[in-house]
């Protein structure tokens, strides 16, 4: 009963983890069109600050996602090495 509880905990622990990721790309891009069109844009008649402001948050996003991307990377790669070392030492 417990093991199937731990299961269910690190199967939601890392669908939160995607989950936030997503949320963390999509939801510059969609504010800076947003904001762009809206409050920008509007009184102009032009999409010139739409475009731009989507472009700058696809980029926002491109980066966070870059940035946790190598941290996890890094994590793992540190937890290889930990392994690496104990099962050499035992």
């Amino acid at each position: 009963m417990l093991n199937n509880f731990n299961k269910q905990t690190r199967a939601i622990t890392n669908s939160s983890k995607y989950l936030s990721l997503g949320i963390e790309v999509f939801l510059p891009a969609v504010l800076g069109t947003l904001i762009g069109h809206y409050w920008l844009d509007e009184p102009q008649k032009t999409p010139i600050w739409t475009i731009s402001l989507a472009l700058l948050g696809f980029l926002i996003g491109m980066y966070k996602l870059f940035k946790t991307v190598l941290q996890i990377n890094k994590k793992n790669k540190h937890n290889d090495n930990h392994k690496y070392n104990n099962s050499n030492n035992s």
